[in-house]
């Protein structure tokens, strides 16, 4: 927390919201997303996590958020993951992407990919549900 405390403190920070449900109609899925703010006069979407690491699942969600933002009238050009410690001795960890990068670099199609498998797998089972029930 300490590590935060340092980041922002040297940030000029304007919180947009906090906490903010977000659909697409467009790509069929919705998120929570966890901060809007203008740092340094950069409209900025933020994700919190805990854990060890920076994982690129966060990365992918991070991507779908960017796409949720935008569809909803947010002009967001960077993406910011703080990653907090979870266990003694783990570091407080920053990843910054440029939102085009996000949009544009394969992870939002990866995030797209996995929404695909997860409405397929729901497809499955809803139908191995009805067959029971015959």
């Amino acid at each position: 927390i300490k590590s935060h405390d340092q980041w922002i403190k040297g940030c000029k920070v304007k919180t947009i919201f906090v906490e903010q449900e977000l659909i697409s109609e467009v790509h069929k899925f919705g998120g929570t997303l966890d901060k809007l703010a203008i740092i340094n006069d950069e409209e900025t979407l933020i994700d919190y996590k805990s854990g060890k690491d920076i994982f690129d699942e966060y990365l992918y969600q991070l991507a779908a958020y960017s796409q949720l933002a935008i569809e909803n009238g947010y002009k967001p050009t960077r993406a910011v993951l703080l990653n907090f410690p979870k266990a003694k001795g783990d570091n407080f960890k920053i990843q910054s992407m440029n939102i085009k990068s996000l949009l544009d670099d394969g992870y939002f199609e990866v995030f797209q990919g996995c929404l695909k498998v997860y409405y397929a797998k729901k497809k499955i089972k809803i139908l191995k549900e009805g067959e029971l029930c015959q």
